[in-house]
């Protein structure tokens, strides 16, 4: 019988570790860039094209390294950040594995340019696959600079499970935002399609760097510091106040040790912490950074280093709730008194009405809901308005109570889809004054991908910079004070709504409600009698 167990060939065991390591661009950009970090570098450049399938550069002044160390840390299992299994326990750079370099060799076209501070020239070694095809001396100032150029070009297979480059460079924007936000004291600079697309300047101020980077959306009074400290934690950062809310959880930093992470325990921290005075469907706005021992962290818990385990968990989720619920108790409202249930007067709910309570719609019904009436079936008469949130009209056999946004919002959302089915595109109307919307860069991009839907729905835009977009038009009777709620529930969909269809009918239905009639909106009779 012929053995069943094979050695697999070097390039093979390369190629499949390389996959551990480099899920996707976003992962190499990643791991250069926490490479030039550790190097000491003080200014990063990031270049990519065609979200980084063809090409990622990062460059930096950091320490460089000689010949003889560029050679070695292009093979497997070789670093300068660990010499035992025991340092790892001791660990605080942003990694320890030889295989980044290696890694990215064996499944791309790799050169490696790089220089010491007490060396003429720079010496640059080339890469294609796992093999080292040129070395050469070359001109460069002190630093490194690591291209990788058409990665997967060898694994076909990864290249099928790569997202469109849209995509793609929006998940490199995320990690080079992370990770930007953490290092205020080093310059960063990034390169998109071989243009210049953004600088952000060392700043000594870490909030600065967050505002920056989030388009200054934020004033400096919307954050409250955090400031918690222990022997062996320490919880700093920023969370948004009360009022600060944002639609989507894009506006969340987490840091272990400085490193971005993912945990599902502290985010569950997070909205505990401001549960008491977050409305519904709203997400706090954070960067938060814990420093803790090494040795009570472990960052090796997964193979992309994103997600980490902590020796005492417990411990550190109720100290994170304590500091935020600490810095905002002073400033919290509780949604619950904005937001109480109507109660009727006493005359209507007096027994001796009848209801129908088929057509008894109740308070704040959305567009979307079928089970629900929202207005009555036959023409009724109308007899009032009641705290300008409910029509009471009376029908033979009974009185009708209705609420006003909701069968508003139910008669626009019928009237758009059937406009939208019909002919495609939403009416729009010009504004006076074309509306400026800075987002981030992350958003920037999606944006870009999907201007031609919005477009369709009512909304068109113009390209006012890397990461500003002007409103030149929004749906037909759009309030104007909604335009800014609409923006940000557009983002909260690029994130969710992957499919177009869906993207398509969550927009008509968010149109819907901002341009029906409010809660609260006193109504001429002629009104309410449609």
């Amino acid at each position: 019988m012929a053995n069943r167990i094979r050695r697999l060939p070097e390039e093979s065991v390369r190629q499949i570790a390389a996959g551990e390591v480099v899920e996707r661009p976003a992962s190499a950009v990643k791991e250069l860039l926490e490479n030039a970090l550790d190097a000491g570098a003080s200014s990063i450049t990031l270049e990519i094209e065609t979200g980084g399938k063809t090409l990622i550069r990062v460059s930096d002044d950091g320490c460089g390294m000689t010949e003889a160390d560029a050679r070695l840390a292009l093979e497997n299992h070789t670093t300068s950040k660990i010499s035992s299994f025991s340092d790892l326990d001791r660990l605080s750079t942003f990694g320890f594995r030889g295989e980044a370099l290696p890694s990215l060799a064996a499944i791309s076209k790799l050169t490696l340019t790089t220089r010491t501070q007490d060396s003429n020239t720079a010496i640059q070694i080339r890469a294609e696959g796992p093999k080292i095809i040129e070395t050469k001396g070359c001109g460069r100032s002190p630093g490194t600079t690591v291209e990788v150029r058409d990665l997967f070009f060898n694994v076909p297979a990864r290249l099928k499970f790569m997202r469109s480059d849209a995509s793609e460079k929006t998940r490199i924007l995320k990690t080079f935002e992370e990770i930007a936000a953490a290092h205020p004291e080093i310059t960063f600079e990034l390169r998109a399609e071989g243009r210049k697309a953004q600088t952000f300047p060392a700043r000594q101020n870490g909030l600065a760097r967050v505002r920056e980077l989030w388009s200054g959306e934020f004033s400096q009074s919307s954050f409250l510091p955090l400031s918690f400290r222990h022997p062996k934690l320490s919880i700093t950062g920023w969370i948004s106040g009360p009022s600060e809310h944002r639609p989507s959880k894009n506006y969340q930093l987490l840091y272990v040790n400085r490193r971005p992470i993912f945990s599902r325990s502290l985010n569950h921290a997070l909205y505990e912490a401001c549960r008491d005075s977050l409305p519904v469907g709203r997400h706090p706005a954070a960067v938060m950074f814990l420093e803790i021992e090494p040795s009570e962290v472990d960052v090796n818990a997964h193979p992309s280093k994103r997600e980490v385990k902590f020796r005492n968990e417990g411990q550190v989720y109720e100290c994170l709730v304590k500091e935020i619920r600490l810095k905002r108790s002073r400033l919290a409202v509780s949604p619950r008194a904005l937001d109480m249930p109507f109660e009727l007067p006493a005359a209507v709910r007096t027994p001796s009405f009848s209801f129908d309570e088929r057509q008894q719609a109740p308070a704040r019904s959305t567009a979307s809901s079928t089970q629900v009436e929202t207005r009555p079936k036959t023409l009724a008469r109308t007899l009032c308005q009641l705290e300008s949130i409910y029509i009471v009209a009376e029908k033979e056999g009974g009185l009708v109570i209705v609420d006003q946004h909701a069968a508003s919002e139910r008669v626009v959302y019928e009237r758009l889809l059937s406009q939208f089915r019909s002919g495609g595109k939403l009416p729009a109307q010009p504004l006076l004054i074309p509306y400026l919307w800075n987002v981030s860069l992350e958003h920037a991009e999606a944006l870009r991908a999907h201007l031609p839907e919005l477009e369709n729905l009512g909304m068109i835009f113009e390209e006012f910079g890397e990461r500003t977009f002007r409103l030149m038009e929004a749906p037909a009777g759009l309030n104007e004070n909604d335009v800014q709620s609409m923006l940000d529930e557009i983002l909260v969909s690029l994130e969710t709504d992957k499919n177009p269809q869906i993207f398509s009918e969550r927009q008509i239905i968010r149109t819907a409600c901002h341009s029906a009639v409010r809660a609260g909106e006193r109504l001429a009779n002629s009104e309410l009698d449609k």
